[in-house]
C-alpha cells in the first residue's frame, strides 16, 4: 500500500484503535525525526528516532478534548489502513 501526504489512516495500538492523517513520507533509512517540523513539543513525538530499511509515515492523532494537539506516530506501514470513516478524525 503507497499512502501520500494528507492521508486518513488508522490502525491498533496497544489494544486501541487509533486514527489521524499522513503528516510525512519517510524514505527507507531516513531518520523519522527530520521529518517533523521543529515547532513540536518532545511530548508529542510517540516513536523512536531510528532508521528502517523500508518506507514509513509520520501520523498525527489529535489528542481530542479540548486540546488543539496533536501527537505524532510512525507506526509500521503494514499495521495502517486507509480510514473511509469521514467522522474519526477532525482535520
Amino acid at each position: 500500500m503507497s499512502l501520500r501526504k494528507g492521508d486518513k489512516v488508522k490502525w491498533a495500538s496497544n489494544g486501541r484503535l487509533k486514527h489521524g492523517i499522513v503528516q510525512a513520507v519517510v524514505p527507507a533509512k531516513d531518520n523519522p525525526r527530520l521529518h517533523l517540523r521543529k515547532d513540536l513539543s518532545l511530548r508529542q513525538i510517540k516513536f523512536s528516532g531510528s532508521n528502517a530499511n523500508y518506507t514509513r509515515y509520520i501520523v498525527a492523532v489529535p489528542r481530542g478534548g479540548q486540546s488543539e494537539l496533536a501527537d505524532y506516530y510512525c507506526p509500521k506501514p503494514g499495521a495502517l489502513e486507509v480510514d473511509s470513516d469521514e467522522e474519526s478524525v477532525m482535520t
